[in-house]
């Protein structure tokens, strides 16, 4: 609750997460954000952007992208092969 509504001060007083993504998306910015199922990043990503980031999701560039198997840490080899794919497929570059 507390995040939700340092959220919506941040957002009044014109300095939220969501209008400096819209001003970075407005110049061009692409951005590509990758969380675990289990990540404590989604309740931030919720408090700012929506339910399953949906408002960040509308901007152009920006890709929210939640992968069940992947651990925070990247700990598991298993997790860092699912964060590498994923972006080189977003940077478009073939697999190394």
């Amino acid at each position: 609750m507390t995040g939700r509504v340092l959220g919506m001060t941040a957002h009044l007083r014109g300095a939220s997460p969501l209008m400096k993504m819209d001003a970075f998306s407005k110049r061009g910015g692409k951005s590509c954000f990758l969380l675990g199922l289990d990540d404590a990043s989604l309740d931030e990503m919720e408090t700012h952007f929506g339910a399953r980031a949906a408002r960040l999701r509308r901007l152009p560039g920006a890709e929210v992208h939640v992968a069940a198997e992947m651990d925070h840490g990247l700990a598991r080899a298993a997790s860092r092969q699912i964060a590498l794919k994923t972006l080189l497929d977003w940077l478009g570059v073939a697999d190394l």
